[in-house]
């Protein structure tokens, strides 16, 4: 079965739900008294409470998220600071943990005059009057940067990929940082070693804990493409994020190069895998991989209500942890704030137990929906 889920080009994607289930048909107790949401369904998205202004695009608020079914039990959210993001996550979850590898916000000149890094990117041991922005753009399916260093080096440089407090890591764990590195005009005049770190910050987001993981040095061989790669393994006790750089050792004088970067990926584990496409927390793609479709809610306020009347229900819920059903939830009347997990990709909520073989029907259409 194919579920049409988006008509936003290239965005469809295969649901393994049962064969022809839909919670819509599911019998409530007393009529009216069943809701289904299902954010894979763009129309059912609204940026305005009162149903107006549909959603179109991805990172954008859902003040609304209608019912499916034919009871009209929509969830609402009036205030335009506490509505969720609607977001699409690759299936099999997102592991490319950087704010953005894609040139989100990044903008062509000089660092000091105008010119941007994607969100989340910094460079530091030169001016900024030192480096420009050249070039961005796709190659082979990966964004690239291409950055432009004229000038004399302070020190250490570095483009720093993940600013503090950006990354959430923990003791124990491993990171992988990696990504395509080329220079592709200029010399290594003033060049000592080009490599990839990665390393565990504490708290205070800056200070390196336990010493960095340096992967090998490519300064003889990038004027053809690398695919650099480094592990920090085993984070150590106070650890509190993550961290990656492309780092360059200095000789002395002034540099004069340009460099390529493309495919950057900052990830658990301890090897590299393949990259996903990060334009915000909102928007990750994985080239080959169907994409899935969710509200993006910011474990703070962010939080849709439906007005349901008193009786006692069932609450089926999809999310990143997968699929949880309340049985017995005694509701008073008035509004019932949807549950907030990071990502909602879909709910089911109904006046009465279902029985075991709906119970099974409603878990796997939800599970379908979730990556």
């Amino acid at each position: 079965m194919r579920d049409l889920v988006s008509p936003l080009a290239g965005f469809r994607s295969p649901f393994g739900a049962p064969r022809g289930f839909n919670p819509a048909r599911l019998v409530p107790s007393v009529a009216g008294r069943l809701a289904v949401f299902d954010p894979s369904r763009l129309s059912s998205l609204f940026q305005m409470s009162d149903g107006s202004t549909p959603v179109a695009a991805f990172g954008q608020p859902v003040g609304r998220l209608s019912d499916t079914s034919a009871n009209g039990l929509h969830a609402v959210q009036a205030s335009a600071d506490l509505r969720p993001l609607y977001a699409r996550l690759p299936q099999g979850g997102r592991r490319n943990m950087l704010p953005s590898n894609a040139n989100t916000g990044a903008a062509l000149g000089p660092l000091n005059a105008g010119g941007a890094l994607s969100t989340g990117w910094s460079v530091v041991g030169i001016a900024q009057s030192a480096v420009s922005v050249v070039g961005f753009g796709t190659d082979r399916g990966a964004p690239y940067t291409d950055l432009a260093f004229n000038g004399t080096p302070s020190g250490t440089m570095e483009v720093i990929f993940a600013q503090p407090f950006l990354v959430p890591a923990l003791p124990g764990q491993d990171w992988t940082a990696s990504a395509h590195i080329q220079r592709i005009a200029g010399d290594n005049t003033g060049l000592s070693q080009v490599w990839i770190r990665t390393f565990a910050a504490n708290a205070a987001g800056s200070n390196v804990v336990g010493g960095v993981a340096e992967g090998a040095n490519t300064i003889t061989t990038w004027q053809d493409e690398q695919h650099a790669a480094t592990t920090r393994t085993n984070f150590p006790d106070g650890s509190a994020w993550a961290r990656s750089i492309l780092r360059f050792g200095v000789s002395g004088g002034a540099v004069n190069f340009t460099v390529r970067v493309r495919g950057v990926q900052l990830e658990l584990g301890a090897a590299p895998t393949a990259l996903q496409i990060v334009a915000s927390p909102a928007d990750i793609t994985e080239p080959g991989r169907w994409s899935r479709f969710a509200l993006l809610n910011d474990l703070s306020n962010d939080a849709l209500a439906v007005t349901l009347p008193a009786a006692t229900y069932t609450v089926a819920t999809g999310s990143d942890a997968g699929v949880t059903i309340t049985t017995g939830m005694v509701h008073g009347g008035g509004a019932y704030t949807l549950p907030g997990p990071q990502r909602l990709y879909g709910a089911v909520i109904i006046d009465r137990a279902l029985t075991t073989r709906e119970t099974a029907q409603v878990t796997g259409w939800l599970n379908a929906r979730r990556p």
